[in-house]
């Protein structure tokens, strides 16, 4: 004889009648419908604060705040310094000039003769933006018509054949910001939050697995599929995407287990809303307006393309500024686990936790009062005691 049958003999023996469970039919048809109009709502300000966010970043590029190194007239150099968009830094000669782009000091550089005395000369990073670099030259023709003379550009960082306008790098960063970002939300989701000291470097491990994955599949179609746009930084580029991947993972891993998954995903959706936008995309930053280039100094967007810029067309000049920002987001996840395992730690000291909860329904004899019932989601318990008999039976609540 079963739990079931045996529960059922003593419960016709003693008159006890079981209590009625309400059937877990999940949320009401009113409660379904207020929360399909809540992901819709949220899902229809998403997407239009991507379209809003898109378009005021890059649909209408615009030199702006871009800093511009100058040598030789000293009158001209004074005219220049009357251009609210731009940044004037004035060096002593075009050796100087070159050398604040390649370094990546300056967005681009002229160097203007004496009136009479020559060309003006134009350096220009199209590899770091095409739009930029096209402004700069605009500029420098503008002086040469002043001068009576003519514009000779010099492209210091060309793009590779291959990607002439310089998109390749953009579209990498924001679709590895999506795989990094959601993916540890996910895996956060599946996982659970941080708690000890294992899960943390076991969720550690995943996360290196899955940006090693990510940044080795890019670095591929980079180097391979594209021959010739990193030349012979590979294994630099590799590195910088899977740096990139880690430091954008594990700030999402954290602050998830920390705030809970819905915060992770918060977090995620203000990468691709505000991020992508603030990097400047192709045209570089110093074609955004100023809102978006305050936003650019907080989103990982902006210094993981700084980064593929910087060891693809300036020899890794400049790397200093965006490996510091990436490590800044990665610092930000570790401290975010660790305060979430500290939390968990004070929750579950003696005197802090909950008491377990059990179930009983005792039974007396004919006159039997009411049962008392206290449930746990794993016990339940039920005596009875008659004339003569003592029982107790165990089972699962679905037997009941």
């Amino acid at each position: 004889m079963d739990d079931t049958e045996a529960l059922n003999r003593v419960s016709e023996d003693h008159g006890i009648t079981a209590p009625n469970r309400p059937a877990a039919d999940g949320p009401g048809p009113r409660r379904k419908a207020l929360t399909v109009v809540a992901v819709l709502v949220a899902g229809w300000i998403f997407i239009m604060g991507m379209v809003v966010s898109y378009s005021e970043a890059l649909a209408n590029p615009t030199l702006n705040n871009a800093t511009i190194a100058v040598a030789g007239n000293a009158d001209a150099i004074v005219g220049l310094l009357q251009e609210d968009s731009i940044e004037v830094t004035v060096v002593a000669d075009a050796a100087a000039a070159q050398a604040q782009v390649l370094d990546r000091d300056a967005d681009a550089a002229i160097v203007i003769p004496a009136p009479g005395g020559g060309e003006v000369t134009t350096y220009v990073a199209t590899g770091a933006s095409r739009v930029l670099a096209a402004a700069a030259g605009t500029i420098g023709g503008q002086l040469a018509e002043q001068l009576g003379t003519t514009n000779a550009v010099v492209d210091l960082a060309p793009p590779s054949e291959h990607n002439p306008n310089g998109t390749l790098e953009f579209y990498l960063v924001i679709f590895l910001t999506l795989g990094a970002s959601f993916g540890a939300t996910i895996i956060g989701r599946v996982l659970g939050p941080i708690r000890t000291a294992a899960e943390f470097l076991t969720r550690a491990g995943v996360l290196i697995v899955l940006s090693t994955a990510l940044a080795a599949g890019a670095s591929f179609y980079a180097t391979q599929l594209f021959d010739g746009i990193t030349g012979e930084h590979g294994w630099a580029y590799f590195g910088a995407l899977a740096f990139y991947c880690l430091a954008v993972s594990g700030a999402v891993t954290g602050i998830a287990s920390l705030g809970g998954t819905v915060v992770a995903g918060v977090v995620s959706a203000l990468f691709v809303l505000l991020g992508n936008s603030a990097s400047g995309g192709p045209f570089g930053v110093h074609m955004l307006s100023d809102f978006f280039q305050v936003v650019r100094y907080i989103v990982p967007q902006t210094w993981g393309l700084e980064l593929l810029r910087d060891i693809e067309y300036f020899d890794a000049s400049g790397i200093g500024g965006p490996l510091v920002a990436l490590s800044v987001w990665a610092v930000i996840g570790v401290v975010a686990a660790l305060l979430g395992m500290f939390r968990h730690t004070l929750a579950n000291r003696p005197g802090n936790a909950r008491p377990a909860k059990h179930v009983s329904a005792v039974a007396i004899g004919d006159d039997a009062p009411d049962h008392d019932a206290r449930r746990t989601p794993t016990h339940e318990a039920i005596t009875a005691v008659g004339p003569g008999e003592h029982r107790e039976l165990e089972r699962t609540p679905a037997a009941v």
